[in-house]
């Protein structure tokens, strides 16, 4: 340990004092810094802001954020639209909570829109961190003063410092108008909703039905095994192809499917020696373990592996029919 009096022996360029009264006497206290020469009123500045410092990191928000209560609307993502509801808003961002998962995670461009006093919000941003794929916090993105001045009348109007009939004559636009930064718009009345219609429901998976000569049916359940999984990791499942051509094919899942109609899906299966890795969607759902998959994405080269394979085991099914 040093002692006091070598310290300001070997360092006497190199510090700097102050004196502090503790205990009713007055205390040398002496800090290195490294040779920058700096006076008792600098020293002191820096110890007040060292001592201040949480502080002023306490909140780095560049805005006040209000909070809303029953305040629904819908988080779009890729024209998949999220029922949700805002939490918080400033004119910085929001924060929200979805009513299904958000698998997305952060810096995924969104777009939010709630209704709310009369009014149409609809601005665009990016998610910037997701809590449980559930609690999501979005940072909005201005495209003009316009959007930016319609966003802070409206939070004006929330911080009760505007009216809403203000902010719907002098701010809101009657018709949502993009091109120019609208992002808020007068709610129009409500119109009676018509009678719900009866969804259509996909018929039963029949082999005589959908497989017509373009497609090559299995001969026995588990005869091509393959695998179906998501590109954003929600499911991976395993099962067998129960027919096949060259736009797509239906599989039966070793287990109940857990995705939506139109849900991108990669196809990874093999047969005669090649192996096939092909993006596609699904297009049908005919019981939980029955669907049907469109192929999207096949390059040149693929497709024509495919056509060899259809070929070929068309050729080798007639040949034991020939047989038989």
């Amino acid at each position: 340990m040093f002692r006091e009096d070598r310290l300001k022996k070997e360092m006497p360029h190199n510090r700097a004092g102050l004196r502090s009264d503790e205990s009713g006497g007055e205390k040398d206290v002496y800090v290195w810094l490294k040779g920058t020469g700096r006076s008792k009123e600098e020293l002191a500045q820096l110890i007040r802001e060292s001592a201040d410092n949480d502080a002023r990191h306490r909140n780095h928000r560049r805005h006040d954020r209000h909070p809303l209560t029953d305040a629904h609307g819908d988080l779009i993502h890729q024209k998949s639209r999220i029922p949700c509801q805002v939490l918080e808003i400033s004119l910085g961002g929001c924060s929200l909570q979805t009513e299904k998962p958000f698998h997305h995670g952060a810096l995924a461009p969104v777009e939010v829109v709630l209704r709310i006093l009369g009014m149409v919000l609809h601005i665009g941003g990016t998610t910037q961190w997701t809590r449980e794929q559930r609690h999501i916090g979005v940072r909005f993105t201005h495209v003009s003063f316009n959007s930016e001045h319609q966003l802070a009348s409206l939070i004006a109007c929330l911080a009760g410092q505007k009216s809403p009939e203000w902010v719907k004559e002098s701010v809101a636009s009657p018709a949502l108008n993009p091109a120019i930064g609208d992002v808020l718009a007068v709610q129009p009345p409500e119109a009676p909703e018509p009678p719900a219609e009866a969804p259509d429901e996909q018929p039963p998976y029949d082999p005589l039905v959908h497989c017509g000569e373009s497609r090559l049916c299995a001969e026995r359940e588990g005869e091509w095994p393959i695998v179906l999984s998501s590109p954003d990791h929600r499911f991976s499942l395993t099962g067998a192809i129960v027919d096949l051509s060259l736009g797509g094919c239906t599989v039966r899942t070793s287990k109940p499917f857990t995705g939506e109609l139109h849900d991108p899906v990669e196809a990874s299966f093999g047969m005669q020696y090649l192996h096939f890795l092909i993006g596609g969607a699904i297009q049908a759902i005919y019981d939980p373990q029955t669907v049907g998959i469109q192929f999207t994405s096949m390059n040149h080269r693929k497709r024509e592996e495919l056509e060899l394979l259809v070929m070929g085991l068309c050729r080798a099914r007639s040949a034991r029919l020939d047989v038989a």
